[in-house]
């Protein structure tokens, strides 16, 4: 499937001189940025720009009693 874009004018010649300076063809150029873009999201992304999964240990109740250890007694 193929798909036409539109890009802005400056944009286009900024991909155009890339496209010119590595030789390749500038429909390879904007698919290896769309390529990327798309494997680095999670970086792209501020939601997610400093996550780190926890990794430890955590009680054997906490799917049950989430609501407990994040508001009330339980520690």
């Amino acid at each position: 499937m193929t798909s036409k874009i539109e890009i802005q004018t400056e944009l286009l010649a900024e991909l155009q001189r890339l496209a010119d300076h590595k030789r390749e063809p500038l429909e390879k150029i904007v698919e290896n940025a769309i390529r990327w873009a798309l494997s680095n999201r999670r970086e792209l992304d501020p939601l997610f720009a400093n996550y780190e999964p926890y990794d430890g240990s955590t009680p054997s109740d906490l799917a049950q009693n989430h609501d407990d250890y994040l508001y009330g007694d339980k520690q």
